[in-house]
């Protein structure tokens, strides 16, 4: 299963704001913050409802780790990991 054509925005958010941010010294809290400067609020929106509506498929959990560049020990370890940055979206709505 590709998260680029199962959840295309997911994939935008995951592969394009988080590989490099440890290279720019950014916390994962900081990219959502980018993330959301840097999108129209429609983008934003449709981000946070796709975060929203994602379910807890291991494949999809996994896929959002590799995009993002991230290794996690289990699929509850991406879970509250996605937890974080749900609530960094709602934080900053």
């Amino acid at each position: 299963m590709d998260l680029q054509e199962t959840h295309p925005l997911l994939f935008d958010f995951f592969a394009g704001y988080f590989p490099d941010a440890d290279l720019d010294g950014l916390t994962d809290k900081e990219v959502v913050f980018r993330f959301m400067e840097q999108n129209t609020p429609e983008i934003v929106s449709e981000t946070q409802n796709a975060l929203t509506t994602l379910n807890n498929d291991p494949i999809v959990l996994q896929n959002i780790a590799d995009e993002a560049n991230r290794y996690f020990e289990s699929s509850e370890e991406i879970m509250k990991w996605l937890e974080m940055i749900k609530e960094t979206f709602n934080t900053n709505l």
